[in-house]
């Protein structure tokens, strides 16, 4: 009788480190591998304009403003790019896709996780081309200029840049020649 007890034991070792195995050496050959987790968890600060900067003017910048539609002085979270409809739309980092979407203020839009420090928003496009949980590239595409929302009156960009989930000026993570293009935000 003892035998067959430790028989049985030992069977069901067996099966329970071959299935461990099994299952370890999946997620090794897994198709994303760990390339996958690494674009998710290494992070990425926005570095690069999100639009062709020759196509570009530069609108309105981060700070306070006297808003276009409501003549009010408002907080602007983000800078304008003024290009003409249908103009491609980049991610400034690699990352992951947390909301597309569409409302009255915004339009369409897209915000973008690049770890649990930055994310970029892309409001008032034409059409989005990503989707929620899209694992995404810096430079790869993800929507197209528009001017959705009722705040919008040209075609633009308006691109948000959110630092531990506050806005901060995106200015300080675009290529310095994009600087000098901004005008001052007067109230």
């Amino acid at each position: 009788m003892m035998k067959n007890k430790k028989t049985k034991v030992s069977g069901i070792s067996f099966l329970v480190l071959s299935c461990l195995a099994l299952l370890s050496s999946s997620f090794v050959s897994a198709p994303y591998g760990t390339e996958f987790l690494t674009k998710i968890t290494a992070g990425e600060k926005p570095s690069i304009a999100p639009v062709d900067l020759a196509k570009a003017k530069i609108g309105d910048g981060f700070g306070f403003r006297i808003h276009p539609a409501t003549k009010t002085n408002k907080m602007h979270s983000g800078i304008d790019f003024i290009l003409p409809e249908g103009e491609s739309v980049m991610a400034t980092a690699s990352g992951e896709v947390v909301d597309v979407g569409s409302d009255k203020d915004r339009g369409t839009y897209v915000n973008i996780k690049h770890d649990e420090v930055y994310t970029t928003a892309y409001s008032h496009l034409k059409s989005a081309v990503v989707k929620i949980g899209d694992v995404i590239t810096k430079k790869q595409l993800v929507g197209y200029v528009g001017s959705t929302g009722k705040t919008s009156s040209v075609p633009h960009l308006h691109y948000e840049v959110l630092k531990e989930g506050k806005h901060v000026n995106p200015i300080d993570y675009l290529p310095k020649s994009v600087a000098a293009k901004l005008p001052a935000n007067k109230p």
